[in-house]
C-alpha cells in the first residue's frame, strides 16, 4: 500500500542573492494570482498557479507549488544543512539550490512528489510531500487508538475484542454538574 507523507522542512542559511531571487519569485506568484500577468515568473510555476488556486482571496499569500519533476533533494556533506534542493525559479538559470533542515530523514527509496514553498515571518519553509511503501498490518497488540472527543472525553479501542472502552466517567459526571450549574445561574433559579 502507498501512502502519502509531508515532511516539513526549514530553509536556512540563505544568502542574499538566494533571498532576493526566492522573494521575488514569491512576491510575483502572488501578484500573478491575484490578476496581474505580466510578471516575472517561472513557467512551470505559474501553470501550478493556475491548476491549484481556482478561488484567491485578496490578501490571501499563496505557496509555490513545485512540481515533482523539477524539485531535486540532495543529502547535504557538511554541517550546513541536512539537504539542498534545486527550486526552479525564473530569476536564474537551473533554479536555486537552498539548504535546508527537516525533522525526518529523508530515505533514498522514498518517492518525493509535490512541493510546496511557504513565506512566514520573512523566513521560508518548504514542504516536501513523499510517497513510500508501507506493510498493511494484520494484528494488533494492546491498544489500537484513543480518541480524546468533546463528546466522549477518553474512548479506547483495544483488539482482539474490538469493543469500545469509555474511561472518562468522572470527566463526564463533573462537566454534568457543571452544565446544570450553568444553567442554573441563567434562570437565576437556586
Amino acid at each position: 500500500m502507498r501512502v502519502r507523507k509531508t515532511i516539513q522542512s526549514g530553509v536556512v542559511n540563505l544568502t542574499k542573492v538566494k533571498r532576493r531571487i526566492l522573494t521575488e519569485e514569491y512576491e510575483n506568484l502572488q501578484k500573478f494570482l491575484h490578476g496581474k500577468k505580466n510578471v516575472e515568473l517561472y513557467s512551470a510555476n505559474k501553470q501550478q498557479g493556475e491548476r491549484y488556486y481556482k478561488k484567491i482571496k485578496d490578501g490571501k499569500k499563496y505557496p509555490i507549488s513545485i512540481r515533482k519533476d523539477l524539485i531535486d533533494v540532495r543529502e547535504c556533506e557538511s554541517n550546513v544543512c541536512d539537504y539542498f534542493v534545486k527550486i526552479p525559479v525564473a530569476g536564474r538559470y537551473g533554479g536555486v539550490k537552498v539548504p535546508i533542515n527537516t525533522h525526518t530523514e529523508i530515505e533514498d527509496d522514498w518517492e518525493i512528489c509535490e512541493s510546496k514553498l511557504y513565506r512566514k515571518n520573512d523566513r521560508f519553509y518548504l514542504n516536501i510531500t513523499i510517497e513510500i511503501e508501507v506493510k498493511e498490518v494484520q494484528e494488533y497488540n494492546g491498544v489500537l487508538g484513543i480518541d480524546l472527543g468533546l463528546r466522549n472525553p477518553v474512548v479506547s479501542v483495544a483488539l482482539p475484542s474490538r469493543e469500545a472502552k469509555f474511561q472518562g466517567q468522572k470527566i463526564k459526571q463533573i462537566q454534568s454538574k457543571y452544565f446544570y450549574l450553568r444553567q442554573q445561574s441563567k434562570t437565576g433559579k437556586g
